[in-house]
């Protein structure tokens, strides 16, 4: 865990956000990964690491986050 890049993923009114953190310390954001348009959907999401695609990158959504995630999808229509 202590080598990989953690990601969030924000809706907003007009897209979606890809941030990147850092691998180590706080919990602000290093930069703006992409901005995508509305209606991107995540894909289904099942097992403990769910694996997404994501703005070209692969993505790998821990079970604890499957539930936010299937909210943010539905939001995003």
């Amino acid at each position: 865990m202590a080598l990989t890049t953690r990601r969030v993923v924000l809706g907003t009114d007009q897209g979606v956000v890809v941030l990147e953190y850092g691998r180590f310390g706080g919990v602000q954001p290093t930069r703006v990964l992409a901005r995508l348009p509305l209606g991107t959907g995540i894909g289904a999401l099942s097992g403990t690491w769910a694996q997404t695609e994501l703005a070209g990158e692969r993505l790998w959504v821990h079970k604890k986050w499957h539930g936010d995630a299937a909210a943010f999808a539905g939001r995003l229509g």
